[in-house]
């Protein structure tokens, strides 16, 4: 079984049972209380599945992060407030952790 679950601050998430463990193998049914404590495991089929699933949704963040400072300088540059386009963007169905922690931070 493999059941990658990681993510920024993960630690303190899964302290919480906040993280989703993807989950691959046979034992998933076996491993469950254990994957429980951190939060809602998804079964993702054979073994190693559960890190490719993982693999697919970090190159989509780290693809959405790589266009964060472009977004920035669109919305400063046309005259839109940094924290009302926090404000807004944050509200759409895009990983909120990526607009905090990189999308308007000026030190980019």
């Amino acid at each position: 079984m493999t059941a990658p679950a990681g993510r920024i601050g993960s630690l303190g998430l899964g302290a919480m049972g906040e993280l989703s463990p993807r989950v691959g193998g046979d034992a998933v049914e076996d491993g469950r209380p254990a994957l429980e404590t951190l939060g809602t495991v998804l079964p993702c089929g054979d073994v190693g599945m559960g890190q490719i699933v993982k693999l697919g949704n970090d190159a989509m963040v780290i693809g959405t992060v790589a266009l964060l400072p472009e977004v920035r300088e669109r919305v400063t540059g046309n005259g839109m407030d940094l924290d009302a386009g926090r404000d807004c963007a944050a509200r759409m169905p895009m990983p909120a952790a990526c607009f905090e922690e990189t999308l308007l931070d000026p030190a980019d």
